[in-house]
Formats: C-alpha cells, structure tokens, sequence
C-alpha cells in the first residue's frame, strides 16, 4: 500500500471512555451531621451558640470541681498530723508536754512521748498507704473510665463520693494505723473522678472552646485549692489536735453532699448515635464521641 502511494489520514482518536463509574462525592467528603445526630452526639457537639442547657452543665461540672477541690485539700492536709496523732509506744508523755504544743520534747500523739519515733512511723506509714492508694487507683481506673461511658459520668462520680463518705466515717469512728491504711486502700479502690471530669469538659464544650473550659476549670480547682489549703493549715493543722475524729466527720458530711450533688446534676453523657454502616471506603466522618478514660487528652 505504500509503494502505491495510497494517502491515509488518520481518524482523531476519541477520548477513552472509562469503564468505571466516576467515585461518588460522598466518599471523599467529609458528611455534616444532621441535626438530630448532631443533637445525640453529645451536648458540645451541637450548635455553636451555647443553649441553657449546655450553660447549665458547664456550670454544674465547674461548680462540683470547685467544691471536691475543697474536699480533696482538707484531706490531704490532715493525713500526716492524723498518722501522727494516732502511733502509740511504751512511753507516754508527760502532762505539760501535752498542753504546751510549742516544747521541744512535743510528738503530737496522746500514745507516745516519744517525737522522733512518732515522726518516723508516721511519715512511714503515710508513704505505704499512699502507695498502696496510687497502685489500686491505677489498676481500677480504666474500669471505671468505661463504667462511666455506659452508666453516667454523674453517677460514677457519685459512686465515689459514696465511698469517699464511708472511708472518712471509718477513720473518724476507729482511728489507728490499720483504719487509716485500710481506708487508703479502699479510697484506692474508688478510682479518681478527675479524668471523668476531663470528660465532661469534652462532653459540653465545643472543640473551638473546649481549651478555654478546660483551663477555666483548672484554674478554678487550683485557686480553690490553695485557698482551702491554706484554711486548714491554719486552722485545723495549726490547732495541733490530738483528735481527729471530728474532721473526719466533717468531711464524710461534705462527701455526702457531693455525691447528692452528682445525682441531682444535669447528665453530660448524651445517648450515642446508632453507629453508621462501614463502607469500603475510609472517607466517611464517623461521630465523635468522649471517653472518661482519656478525659484529659480529648480535653486538649
């Protein structure tokens, strides 16, 4: 054909067609939440205005911290002078050495004249009940984290605060070494409300706002905390008591209180949306949900 000279143009060629459908929009899109999801999702995930009732459990997650700040400081102030006041030995003190707090030769136990000794034993057994109250916290703390999710943040904080009361009325009835002890253990066992409380920050916050309540919260717990502080350093550790037992009681009446107050306040944990179908494709949005277990990561 080419040594005749015959002359051949070539067709324009077609754009190839393909044989695939084109990739629908909504997987590579990222799906807004409906309304009503959106609603069940939890309360900061809704809307950006802030509804009465987000005000409303922001106002009753920041006001429960502030007062456990209170709770928690007094606690943590009296645990020396009471595992002081509570050792006991062979030799008593002497009558003027229990009147006059500012001797040199005063231990702070009615059971022990003895003020190195007392010192000692004290500091020991406050070392071993703390450790033992941060190991058990730590075995029980996912458990409760996940408890949380299905039952309520309010009511597993209430469940501590239950406990907190109960341990508190121990020590204030039966003050000794072993009371005090096993009630650290047992308070280890009653997990820490502070990562639930991280939660609830997720839970009614807006991701654009939620670093903002989480600091206001912490701030808060912290002024609280060192104004409470510094109360019972005055006055109940400056005191120089040998009996505790009313403190105790005082703050197992404040742990009641607490725990009334999770029950009557407004739950943060909203039912979860119905998971969607999983799809072959990894670009859809699935609803993002709070754990108490990793309360303080989702909160920052």
């Amino acid at each position: 054909i080419l040594k005749a000279g015959t002359h051949f143009e070539a067709a324009p060629c077609a754009p190839r067609v393909s044989t695939t459908s084109p990739p629908s929009s909504e997987h590579h899109q990222l799906l807004p939440p409906s309304p009503s999801t959106s609603s069940k999702m939890g309360m900061g995930m809704g809307s950006s205005a802030p509804s009465r009732e987000h005000l409303r459990a922001l106002a009753s997650v920041l006001g429960i911290a502030a007062l456990s700040s209170v709770c928690h400081s007094v606690l943590h102030h009296i645990y020396l002078p009471y595992a002081r006041a509570v050792q006991s030995c062979e030799t008593l003190p002497s009558a003027d050495a229990v009147t006059d707090v500012h001797s040199p030769s005063w231990s702070g136990s009615l059971g022990c004249a003895d003020r190195d000794r007392v010192t000692r034993d004290a500091q020991a057994l406050l070392n071993l009940a703390q450790g033992i109250n941060l190991a058990l916290c730590c075995i029980v703390l996912p458990t409760f984290g996940r408890l949380a999710d299905r039952v309520g943040r309010w009511r597993v904080i209430a469940l501590y605060w239950a406990g907190t009361a109960l341990v508190c009325a121990v020590n204030a009835l039966a003050p000794s070494p072993s009371t005090f002890l096993v009630s650290r253990a047992l308070a280890g066992l009653l997990g820490d409300p502070h990562p639930i409380t991280h939660a609830q920050i997720a839970d009614v916050c807006p991701a654009e706002t939620r670093a903002a309540c989480f600091a206001i919260m912490m701030v808060t717990s912290m002024c609280v905390s060192a104004a409470s502080g510094l109360a019972a350093n005055f006055g109940i550790v400056g005191a120089h008591l040998y009996n505790y037992s009313a403190v105790w009681a005082a703050a197992a009446l404040c742990a009641c209180a607490l725990a009334a107050c999770c029950l009557w306040a407004t739950e943060t944990r909203q039912q979860a949306a119905p998971p969607a179908t999983k799809r072959a494709t990894s670009g859809v949005a699935l609803p993002a949900t709070s754990h108490a277990g990793l309360g303080l990561a989702e909160a920052l």
